[in-house]
């Protein structure tokens, strides 16, 4: 049985609280359309919860007053509606009391909640009693609501009746023997700025702190009116004991600006916090720096031992980051795995670095989960109060930029925002956006690079190398645009696309007899891990009637780094189609040589960076020759890149290795180039 995360209960809590509050609940949005609503709304409105949810109220409703209340609502006030409501399904009038308030979601859209109580029988019981006071002492005495009243001039409680003494704790001679005062909590100043918003927005209704005879403090509404008697204006007042209702209004406020796993606060309150942190350094005049975390690598964590120990590691990291928050700074949980710290009272950026490296070197310690130690780093992004911007959501934005900049640097660091980092950004933004239309306009086109046998000299592979001719931006550099299509998922269709072109030329050229090497075709880690990649080389494989053993699949040893027993699985399962594997980029992601025998693969790429060097530099020729004996030992074959002088190349053939590529002998073509090439023997 599957363990529910503690971010999993506490939304069942909530939601088990919405459900079976008294009070009708709902909430809408900025156009007036009912989201969501509990039981008792659905009872008060008289109708059901399909008919209401996705209900516009401004079209459907007829009742202006109600209607401009839910629009101011809309525009941030607290509105208090009390009025005649006539059912949606049944011929029947009912009073209801509704407080209306106006919310910003995550992405500081407005929206609303509405609190609604049918009170039709205390506005009957009250309309009865304006109509004959002899008929309203009556129900006055009888009725089962809290009644007192009250002198005016002095607040003496002259009446009351017997639902008010068993709420007060207080005998009729105890209870008129006291004015209200005594019994009202809030501070005069409180009830005075009470009583004024309710004249000026004219409703008679009152929220107040009533101490009961035991000490009890209960949270009260009290409707009030002037009654008429000998002659004198008296007040009445009807006690609605409301703290169950306050106590459900406060619980769903916490849970909607509090991270329900940690109780952190969320990104709908961080924005309000730096608000007041602003306001508060500036008092000060000294600087504000917001700290965004993001825990490197947390999706492997989860991916590997589940989402049970995942929410258990991001709780040891809360705390872990907490512990650095002092009185004036503030910690909130922004995302599954980003925080923000917010640092007061910094003097100067020397202060900042030394702060966030000191919790850098925290984050070196283990988490200790069940016994098992997980070593989790943290990337951060720095925006400076008042330096970079002076505007809580831009300081937020410009830390989350400088927090990729260090993701970028290689994580387990931190970055400061630049101005320049915008600029990126937007650069980013615009190829993005460009990025999906360029795949459905066939901008792209894919040039290849002959990969030369060190021994005969002839191109025995090609590597397929996708290029972006943009109309307006011009030829886009692959390092820009492989990046967003990796963010944006579009690395599969696009991917795609390279493999089914590869593939085709490859066959084209075979069948005409002018070439039965390989081509070899970079994969992405996000193709492995959200699309069938199998399914997808094996159909391309049957429509382009390509043979299995010219097509080779290159992937990264960054790539496996991680989860590395579901990698060999995939890999297990395109060997099985009878292609050839790589590894590209070998000697730069640190992987595990205890895997790298257990992995279904043919070849080692050595990475360009060890050749550059090649062959005056003593570490570049030891790591070389290191990589070209183990694959010699394995069986692997090797393929050097990055190749730019004849003296490379005469050092790779003398330490054996089979294969190399670079500009030494080709530069990426266009397939039409490339063909005048196929026949050639390179010689160095």
């Amino acid at each position: 049985m599957e363990t529910k995360s503690a971010e999993e209960q506490q939304l069942i809590r909530y939601k088990t609280i919405f459900d079976k509050a008294p009070i009708g609940i709902m909430y809408y949005d900025s156009e007036g359309k009912i989201t969501e609503c509990n039981d008792s709304f659905v009872q008060i409105i008289g109708s059901s919860k399909d008919v209401l949810i996705g209900l516009n109220m401004f079209t459907s409703l007829k009742d202006d007053e109600l209607l401009h209340a839910i629009r101011q609502s809309l525009k941030g006030q607290d509105i208090f509606y009390q009025n005649r409501y006539r059912s949606v399904t049944a011929d029947k009038q009912s009073h209801i009391k509704a407080h209306f308030k106006g919310l910003k979601d995550e992405h500081d859209r407005v929206t609303g909640i509405g609190l609604i109580e049918d009170i039709t029988e205390t506005t009957k019981l009250y309309n009865k009693a304006k109509e004959n006071e002899l008929r309203y002492r009556a129900l006055f005495h009888a009725n089962k609501a809290v009644m007192l009243l009250i002198d005016p001039d002095n607040g003496t409680i002259l009446a009351c009746n017997k639902a008010a003494q068993k709420f007060y704790g207080y005998s009729e001679e105890e209870l008129t023997q006291k004015k209200i005062q005594q019994i009202n909590v809030l501070h005069p100043s409180e009830i005075n700025q009470e009583m004024q918003a309710a004249r000026e927005e004219k409703r008679e209704h009152f929220f107040f702190k009533h101490r009961l005879k035991d000490g009890t403090i209960k949270d009260v509404e009290v409707v009030s009116g002037p009654f008429e008697q000998q002659g004198k204006t008296l007040l009445y007042s009807i006690i609605h004991d409301v703290s169950d209702k306050k106590k459900i209004e406060q619980k769903l406020k916490h849970l909607y600006l509090h991270d329900s796993l940690t109780d952190l606060p969320n990104r709908n309150f961080l924005h309000e916090i730096l608000q007041r942190s602003i306001k508060h350094v500036d008092d000060g005049e000294t600087k504000l720096a917001v700290c965004f975390f993001d825990l490197d690598n947390f999706k492997n964590i989860n991916d590997v031992y589940g989402h049970e120990v995942g929410d258990q590691i991001i709780h040891k990291a809360a705390w872990r980051l907490e512990k650095h928050a002092s009185l004036h700074n503030t910690l909130a949980r922004v995302g599954g795995d980003e925080f923000v710290l917010v640092l007061e009272g910094m003097d100067d950026l020397d202060l900042i670095t030394m702060k966030i490296r000191e919790i850098l070197k925290d984050f070196e310690k283990p988490l200790h989960i069940e016994d098992t130690e997980h070593f989790i780093s943290t990337s951060v992004g720095v925006s400076v109060y008042p330096d970079d911007s002076k505007d809580a959501k831009e300081l937020i934005k410009y830390a989350d930029m400088a927090m990729y900049r260090a993701k970028e640097s290689g994580k387990n660091t931190f970055s400061f925002y630049q101005e320049e980092m915008t600029e990126k950004l937007f650069e980013k933004m615009l190829i993005e956006s460009n990025l999906r239309k360029a795949i459905d306009n066939e901008e792209f086109t894919v040039h290849y690079q002959p990969q030369i046998d060190l021994k005969s000299g002839t191109i025995t592979g090609l590597e397929a190398l996708v290029r972006w001719q943009h109309s307006e931006m011009g030829l886009v550099s692959p390092a820009k645009f492989i990046p967003s299509a990796e963010d944006t998922k579009l690395i599969i269709p696009l991917g795609e696309y390279v493999l089914r072109r590869s593939c085709e030329l490859l066959k084209r050229w075979h069948d005409r007899g002018l070439y039965g090497g390989v081509v070899a075709v970079n994969v992405s880690g996000i193709q492995l891990e959200y699309s069938d990649f199998v399914k997808t080389v094996r159909e391309v494989l049957e429509t382009t009637g390509l043979h299995p053993r010219q097509l080779e699949l290159e992937v990264t040893e960054s790539t496996l780094m991680w989860n590395k027993e579901l990698w060999i699985q995939k890999l297990t399962a395109l060997k099985e189609l009878g292609i050839t594997l790589s590894i590209d980029d070998f000697g730069t992601g640190y992987s595990s040589l205890s895997y790298l025998h257990k992995l279904p693969i043919d070849k080692l790429k050595i990475d360009r960076s060890f050749v550059f060097n090649l062959p005056a530099d003593r570490d570049a020729r030891v790591l070389t020759d290191s990589i070209i004996a183990l694959c010699d030992s394995m069986g692997l074959r090797t393929i050097a890149e990055g190749i730019e002088t004849k003296e490379q190349a005469r050092y790779l053939v003398e330490k054996k290795c089979e294969d190399a590529q670079g500009f030494y002998f080709s530069k990426p073509l266009p397939p039409e180039e490339v063909e005048g090439l196929l026949a050639k023997r390179f010689s160095f």
